[in-house]
């Protein structure tokens, strides 16, 4: 069937192109959006981090400076070689004045905060100068072997007047150059440069949320109108497609429960198949019994198959009916000599000369080489129904138009009241299978003694 040219509307094809390319219009836009806001937030995520982490180490110039203040202020009070080692650690292996520098050079060379903070390690390290001087004089005063030291301590060169000063004098000297007010102001200019850094630090990072946030705001409202478009979208599309198709449909499901023919109006595929089921209706009738006709009848020997044996047979006063059994003996052996086609032939042979034989009986083809017959009174004697039998064996006994001879075997029942189908059958079998044990081409009534 062609789609009538007529036919004029909007098409579900063209509802189905605007979905789709709006609808992907829409996911791609909040797919960047969700990506630019992911990114967005893992970039403000790191450099919070990072500012952190800068502001640690800005203060662990602090924390160094003064950590090698107290350690080199013990040594030349106490003069605990502990104090002296633990310096020395601190400028030639932790070097923590040295690695905050490094890292935050890496980022922000170019900022206030890192040129701050590089003054504020100059200046400690030339402030170490004074500390390893006055270490120096303690060691002198000791009488201690200069070698064995670190080498910033070796290169300490001490004056003339300095040496001929008596011990107790080297160490107020060397208290004096740790406690005096030009030593002070250098700590001074120390802590005023690293708390500097700091707040410039503050100061970046409050810069860095506040464009952050804006660039975030202007993401998500930019996901807020895509998901009102869609929203919007969603919204028409559900009214269009409700008055276009939904509601046709719901019409046309009314008029096929009540057995009518549906109205044609609606999108382009809707009248379509509604033209459509209108043209089928007009042949159902006739093609309804046609239908029924080949559920319950077998295509090959046009007599009833398994179904229209069911329904028949469960339909019937089985205590007044003859029910005959009938299988074609060594079929299988016709299949294999002769092959499907013959074996076809054969089985369609069997129920031509069936029909001749039991007019008055309902036939059934109920399995691959098995027969049954119903006759729905009993109007033949036991006598004739074998009589009849030996006639259909006689018929099958001869070679015809290339079709082997056959012989059935049988096994008849009379019903009577105490019958059910399943009682009815499992005699009929039985009465057939004492036949096949006896040498089958042959009939034999069922008796329950």
């Amino acid at each position: 069937m062609e789609i009538n040219k007529g036919i004029k509307g909007i098409s579900i094809r063209i509802i189905n192109i605007i979905i789709t390319l709006f609808g992907l219009a829409i996911s791609i836009s909040l797919f960047i959006s969700f990506v630019m806001l992911f990114r967005s937030y893992q970039a403000l995520n790191n450099n919070t981090k990072n500012y952190v982490l800068w502001k640690d180490k800005a203060k662990d110039v602090l924390d160094a400076s003064d950590f090698l203040t107290d350690q080199a202020r013990s040594y030349i009070v106490c003069e605990d070689e502990i104090y002296i080692n633990n310096y020395l650690k601190e400028v030639n292996e932790i070097k923590r004045r040295d690695n905050a520098l490094l890292i935050i050079k890496e980022k922000i060379n170019d900022s206030s905060a890192y040129f701050e903070l590089e003054t504020a390690v100059n200046e400690s390290k030339t402030l170490s100068l004074v500390e390893y001087y006055a270490m120096r004089l303690i060691i002198y005063k000791k009488d201690l072997d200069v070698n064995n030291y670190a080498i910033e301590i070796r290169n300490v060169e001490l004056s003339t007047e300095d040496k001929s000063l008596s011990k107790d004098e080297l160490k107020a000297k060397a208290i004096d150059l740790l406690y005096n007010e030009e030593y002070l102001k250098e700590k001074e200019i120390i802590i005023n440069n690293v708390n500097d850094s700091v707040n410039d630090l503050d100061m970046m990072l409050e810069v860095e949320l506040k464009d952050s946030s804006i660039q975030l705001s202007k993401i998500i409202l930019f996901q807020n109108i895509m998901i009102i478009l869609l929203m919007v979208f969603i919204i028409t599309m559900g009214f269009i497609i409700s008055f276009t198709f939904v509601k046709p449909i719901n019409k046309a499901i009314i008029q096929i429960v009540n057995g009518r023919k549906v109205d044609d109006s609606g999108i382009n595929e809707y009248k379509y198949l509604a033209n459509a089921y209108n043209t089928m209706c007009d042949k159902t009738i006739d093609r309804k019994s046609q239908l029924l006709y080949d559920s319950e009848h077998d295509h090959l020997t046009n007599i009833y198959n398994r179904t229209g044996y069911n329904k028949i047979f469960e339909s019937i006063d089985v205590s007044k009916i003859i029910y005959i059994l009938l299988d074609v003996d060594y079929f299988k052996h016709i299949n294999d000599k002769y092959g499907h086609d013959v074996g076809d032939m054969a089985l369609v042979r069997v129920s031509d000369i069936l029909k001749s034989y039991l007019k008055e009986s309902y036939l059934f083809r109920i399995g691959g080489d098995e027969f049954a017959a119903i006759y729905s009174n009993q109007l033949y004697s036991k006598e004739k129904i074998i009589e009849i039998i030996k006639n259909i064996n006689n018929a099958l006994s001869k070679e015809t138009d290339g079709i082997p001879a056959m012989s059935l075997s049988v096994g008849v029942v009379y019903g009577d009241i105490n019958d059910t189908t399943e009682t009815i059958f499992r005699k009929a079998d039985t009465a057939l299978y004492n036949v096949k044990n006896a040498g089958r081409n042959g009939v034999q009534i069922y008796h329950d003694n």
